[in-house]
């Protein structure tokens, strides 16, 4: 809690009024009491809104409103990093992969096959090797940017829990969670491919092309193994662990839905050059 207190009193600080009522602002913290007092900011649940605007029943009537919650989203989401942008990170090739086995050793527990999970680490390992060293813009980051931690207040997004913050890491870190969760969810067969593209291709826009696709894809790949390893306490069934093992092994080889958004998108799929963030 506390982590979390200092992490909005610094970003209070370095948005000024950039984002004013769409963070909790940090009122006190309780230590010996352990309690953490923010300000109310309310909104709806993304989450809550994506069952029952983007199911496969309905979100083809919902289009509209995907365009406008993934623009909406995609400009709160560069707001953010243009108000608390810090100096370009060099790629760490060494450091991917300590993180990305750790994401990978919780969902092989789960019970997803090693034959898939090494296959995806082979692909991962590869991309991530292309671009050792390579300078990515930095930013602060929300460090769990998901549905379940963003509300919306008719279109206005509002962002909360930030246990998770990290002052300075790579643009793509949030970006790509918030992509991952998104990817899961279309891997569903009660949602709907074509509203959740939508969503995605216009929360991809508001960055005006300084996305390159191999990083994200790596960055995809990891909160994806993130998701899936924190997920809900009881296993997975069978039929579940294969879905995951096929999104996961889809997105590594670039054949997946993802893919078909970032071709419909300003993402670019070409070899990574320096990024440039506005």
């Amino acid at each position: 809690m506390r982590s979390e207190f200092s992490a909005l009193q610094d970003i209070a600080r370095r948005t000024g009024d950039a984002l004013t009522d769409s963070i909790p602002r940090p009122i006190t913290f309780l230590e010996d009491e352990g309690v953490l007092v923010l300000s109310d900011i309310g909104g709806a649940p993304l989450a809550s809104k994506l069952r029952w605007k983007g199911n496969v029943l309905l979100g083809w009537q919902n289009l509209v409103t995907m365009r406008n919650i993934g623009r909406a989203l995609g400009g709160w989401l560069t707001n953010f990093q243009g108000a608390t942008a810090a100096r370009a990170l060099a790629h760490n090739h060494r450091k991917y992969l300590e993180r990305f086995d750790r994401n990978l050793s919780l969902t092989r527990q789960l019970g997803i096959s090693t034959t898939a999970l090494r296959r995806v680490r082979d692909r991962a390992e590869a991309i991530c090797a292309s671009f050792e060293g390579t300078l990515m813009c930095a930013a602060a980051a929300h460090g769990d940017f998901l549905p379940q931690n963003i509300l919306l207040e008719g279109l206005r997004p509002k962002v909360i829990d930030f246990a998770a913050h990290c002052a300075r890491a790579p643009v793509y870190r949030d970006v790509a969670a918030f992509t991952g969760y998104i990817a899961l969810l279309a891997s569903k067969k009660k949602y709907s491919n074509r509203a959740l593209g939508v969503l995605i291709k216009y929360f991809f826009q508001e960055y005006e092309g300084s996305l390159n696709g191999s990083p994200l894809r790596i960055f995809v790949l990891k909160s994806m193994l993130q998701i899936i390893g924190y997920g809900p306490d009881r296993l997975p069934s069978a039929h579940t662990l294969r879905r995951l093992e096929n999104v996961l092994i889809a997105v590594a080889d670039g054949t997946s839905w993802f893919d078909e958004c970032m071709k419909n998108s300003t993402v670019s799929t070409t070899s990574l050059t320096q990024p440039e963030f506005r």
